[in-house]
C-alpha cells in the first residue's frame, strides 16, 4: 500500500504544476491535490476533514499565507493575522500522526501586470509568511521556505517563471518549487 501525501492550500498549489511533478518524482507515493484556488485558511479549516483527514496522510504539504494576506473583500475575504495563525494552528495540531511541511511560496510581484498589482492586494504578505513559518515551526512542522529562492531571482527571470506576478508556470515549478520540496522531503 502506497503512503499518502496531501497537498493543501491556495491556487499556488491547486493550479501550480508542482503537484503533478511531485507525483512523477514520488511514484511510490499517492499524491493528492486537495487545494482550492481563491481560498484562504478559513476555507482550509472548514474543509479540513474532507480534504485532508479523510485521506489519512503520512505527509501534508500546506500553504495558505498568500491568500490569508489578501486585503480585498471580493476575493476570499479579509483575514487578520491572529485569525490566520489560529487557523494554521488548528490544522497542524490535527495532524499529530502526519509529517507536516508548511510552505511559504513565491512572493507576489510588486508591479502592474495586466492591470493589476499582486503585491498591492497583499501589502502585509511578508508578515504573514514570516508569522506562518514561525507558528508552524513552533508546532513541530518542518518549514519549506520557497520564498527565498524566488527572491534571489532578478525581475526578468521571475517574470519568465511567473508571468502574472503571482502564479508560477511549469518552469517556475520545475526550477524553483520542486527542488525546494524535494530537498525538504529527502532531508
Amino acid at each position: 500500500m502506497k503512503k499518502t501525501i496531501v497537498c493543501y492550500g491556495t491556487s499556488l498549489t491547486s493550479t501550480g504544476g508542482w503537484v503533478k511533478m511531485l507525483k512523477h518524482k514520488l511514484p511510490d507515493w499517492k499524491v493528492i491535490n486537495s487545494a482550492e484556488g481563491g481560498q484562504n485558511s478559513e476555507w482550509g479549516v472548514r474543509n479540513f476533514d474532507k480534504k485532508v483527514l479523510r485521506h489519512n496522510p503520512h505527509c501534508v504539504l500546506m500553504e495558505f499565507a498568500i491568500n490569508d494576506s489578501y486585503i480585498r473583500d471580493s476575493f476570499c475575504g479579509k483575514l487578520d493575522i491572529e485569525k490566520s495563525l489560529k487557523n494554521i494552528r488548528y490544522m497542524i495540531e490535527k495532524l499529530k500522526w502526519s509529517k507536516v511541511f508548511y510552505m511559504t511560496m513565491n512572493p507576489p510581484l510588486d508591479k502592474f501586470i495586466s492591470g493589476r498589482n499582486p503585491a498591492a492586494d497583499r501589502p502585509d504578505w511578508e508578515r504573514y509568511y514570516r508569522q506562518h513559518r514561525y507558528e508552524a515551526h513552533c508546532l513541530g512542522a518542518s518549514i519549506i521556505n520557497i520564498t527565498a529562492r524566488w527572491e534571489a531571482l532578478g525581475e526578468e527571470k521571475f517574470l519568465e517563471y511567473c508571468p502574472d506576478g503571482l502564479h508560477p508556470n511549469e518552469l517556475g515549478s520545475h526550477f524553483i518549487t520542486i527542488p525546494a520540496i524535494m530537498v525538504a522531503l529527502n532531508g
